[in-house]
C-alpha cells in the first residue's frame, strides 16, 4: 500500500466518465443534477451532468474550495451565476447561453480538461478575480454579441471566436491557439500574453492594455486606433 488516497489524486477513469470500482474520487458521485435555486457544498462532487437553470433569477454555488467534477453541463435562463470558492472541471462539455453574467470569486477556478469544449453562445459580462483555464476547446460563439471578460483567462488549448465581439480588461495569456473568423474581434483593454499562435481574418484591436509576445506566431490583423 502506497498510503494515498482519493484526496490525494482523484479519481482513476476505465472509460469516459466511468471509474474503476474503489478508485472513485473522492464525494458522491451522482449521476444526473438540475439545478434551479442556491447551492452550498461542502465536500468534493462528481456529476455526469450537471444542469443550471433558474427561470431569469439570479444563482450562486459555492462550496468550500470543494472541488467539483463535471462531465456535461448546461447553463441557461439565469441572470447572475456566481461560482464561490469551487474547482470545478468540465471533463466532456459546457455550453453556457441566456446568462448576463458568470462570477468566478477569488479562489475559484473553472478549467476545461484537455478533449473537452466549453462555448460560449451568449452575450455577457465574465467577472470576479477567479479564473478561467482552458486545456480543451473554449468557443465564443454570441452571433455578434459582445462578451466582456474581466476575470483572467488562461488558455493552454484552443480559443475560437467566431462572429463574437470580444472584450478584455483583465488579463488574457493565450500559450495554444487563439482563432478570431472573419466577423470577429478582440478589443484588449486588459493585459494580453501571447507564446502560443493567434491567427484568422479577424482583428486584434489594442487600446489602453498591454500587448505582449513571447514568441509563438502572429497571424491576424493587430491595430491601434489613433
Amino acid at each position: 500500500c502506497m498510503g494515498i488516497s482519493c484526496a490525494d489524486v482523484g479519481g482513476l477513469r476505465r472509460q469516459g466518465q466511468q471509474y474503476y470500482s474503489g478508485m472513485e474520487p473522492c464525494g458522491e458521485v451522482l449521476a444526473r443534477v438540475d439545478i434551479s435555486s442556491n447551492v452550498s457544498i461542502s465536500d468534493a462532487a462528481v456529476y455526469s451532468s450537471l444542469s443550471i437553470s433558474a427561470e431569469g433569477r439570479p444563482l450562486s454555488f459555492a462550496g468550500s474550495t470543494s472541488s467539483v467534477t463535471v462531465g456535461v453541463m448546461q447553463v441557461r435562463n439565469v441572470s447572475e451565476l456566481e461560482f464561490r470558492s469551487v474547482a470545478l472541471e468540465v471533463t466532456s462539455s459546457a455550453v453556457v447561453q441566456d446568462l448576463s453574467t458568470l462570477t468566478l470569486t477569488e479562489g475559484t477556478q473553472v478549467a476545461v480538461a484537455k478533449n473537452a469544449s466549453f462555448e460560449f453562445r451568449t452575450g455577457l459580462t465574465l467577472a470576479g478575480d477567479g479564473t478561467l483555464m482552458n486545456n480543451g476547446i473554449l468557443r465564443f460563439t454570441t452571433q455578434q454579441d459582445t462578451i466582456r471578460l474581466i476575470a483572467p483567462i488562461k488558455n493552454m488549448g484552443t480559443m475560437a471566436v467566431s462572429a463574437t465581439q470580444v472584450e478584455t480588461t483583465g488579463s488574457l495569456q493565450n500559450d495554444g491557439q487563439l482563432t478570431l473568423d472573419a466577423s470577429s474581434k478582440l478589443t484588449v483593454r486588459g493585459a494580453f500574453t501571447t507564446s502560443g499562435s493567434v491567427s484568422g481574418a479577424g482583428t486584434v484591436e489594442l487600446h489602453s492594455g498591454s500587448y505582449q509576445v513571447n514568441g509563438g506566431q502572429t497571424a491576424v490583423d493587430v491595430r491601434t486606433p489613433a
